[in-house]
């Protein structure tokens, strides 16, 4: 009977095997950071995605709803996450290895012509990849891709509360009232705290952005690159922690598009609601049982407009990473260098519960976004 080996010491047989087929040595590999407590935990802040911090005014334009979501309470299984994002390195390895396709295209942020073949960026981070790609790499080095869930418990830390919630990997205070400096004197790279440049740093440099999970440091969950998640996102609900499980007029997420597209005050606005005949102005709608147009007690209203039903406060979403995929989007998280010019975006992009944006797995890749790797435990 052959004797069983552990995975720590397959991976590596894997990669010394991998170094012969390609020639060449194989990078080191991502030491990961264990989270097996804490996981029970708050995810989003709630109403307070309508300005954090209450004085700043730059997050009301176009990230109003942006994470637009009910703070509710979830439950992920224990899991591991590499400690910094992919590197050029690594995943050029991969690539050579013959198991990781080739990114969109050698250049890089800035208008760098050889992101990819010039050693000088062996350890920035590596973009221009699509979610396949990443997924592609991760399962080669026997891992995953971290749910949304899992990447906001890392970033925001184990909190019970949003008064306890890490806002900012790179800002000291906890909860709705930590606030950026200004001008942003800190070492993270993001536009708005670093001079305007839009460029990737390597990894593990900006030492205002890390985060400490146990026993390990995890770095640039604020900045540096986006990255892609493992997490659906559907454009038919994008609330993913309202609660549809009860009968009621759940059509306030139509009152969120029109007021985003045309204004609180547009006429196109008024009458959505379920009674097609009725007058009412959009931010009338009523949200789940319990609740009516003048009195909501079980919707959630950021910036005083109805979006969802709120769950009840006992109530503990299990969120754990199931392996499968049913929606046409993926979730990125995180900020990045091309975030937050001059201090415009910076309050809003790097916080730890921004849900930053969505795009199909297969769509054309960017160049400010990246990723890291998980696994279960």
């Amino acid at each position: 009977m052959m004797p069983r080996i552990s995975f720590a010491v397959a991976l590596v047989l894997l990669l010394v095997a991998s170094g012969c087929a390609t020639g060449k040595p194989a990078p080191a590999t991502t030491p990961m950071a264990k989270v097996t407590d804490g996981l029970t935990f708050q995810f989003g802040m709630g109403g307070q995605g309508c300005g954090i911090p209450q004085t700043a005014t730059s997050c009301t334009a176009d990230h109003k709803f942006d994470p637009g979501e009910p703070a509710v309470m979830v439950k992920v299984k224990p899991f591991a996450i590499d400690i910094h994002e992919v590197t050029v390195e690594q995943y050029r390895y991969c690539q050579e290895y013959g198991v990781c396709s080739l990114p969109a295209g050698d250049n890089g942020p800035s208008g760098v012509p050889d992101y990819y073949t010039n050693k000088t960026y062996n350890n920035r981070p590596a973009v221009l990849v699509t979610w396949y790609q990443a997924e592609q790499f991760c399962e080669f080095m026997g891992k995953r891709l971290p749910t949304e869930f899992e990447w906001e418990r890392v970033a925001g830390g184990p909190a019970q509360s949003t008064a306890d919630k890490r806002l900012y990997s790179f800002v000291d205070k906890l909860g709705p009232d930590a606030a950026i400096p200004s001008p942003c004197q800190k070492n993270v790279n993001i536009q708005g705290c670093n001079s305007g440049l839009t460029d990737t740093r390597d990894v593990m440099s900006s030492t205002d952005d890390v985060v400490s999970v146990g026993s390990s440091q995890v770095w640039d969950v604020s900045g540096n690159v986006s990255e892609w998640t493992a997490s659906d996102d559907d454009p038919a609900n994008p609330s993913i922690t309202c609660d549809y499980s009860k009968p009621g007029n759940y059509d306030c997420e139509a009152c969120v598009k029109c007021i985003s597209n045309y204004g609180a005050d547009s006429a196109k606005c008024k009458g959505i609601v379920a009674d097609p005949n009725a007058e009412a102005d959009c931010p009338s709608c009523v949200c789940g049982d319990g609740s009516t147009a003048t009195s909501k007690p079980n919707c959630y209203t950021p910036c005083d407009t109805p979006v969802c039903p709120l769950y009840p406060a006992s109530t503990v979403l299990d969120k754990s990473y199931t392996g499968k995929n049913f929606a046409a989007r993926r979730i990125i998280r995180g900020a990045s260098y091309n975030d937050g010019l001059a201090g415009t975006n910076v309050v809003c992009a790097s916080r730890s519960d921004a849900r930053s944006f969505a795009i199909k797995p297969g769509d054309a890749p960017l160049l400010f976004v990246g990723f890291r790797c998980a696994k279960s435990l």
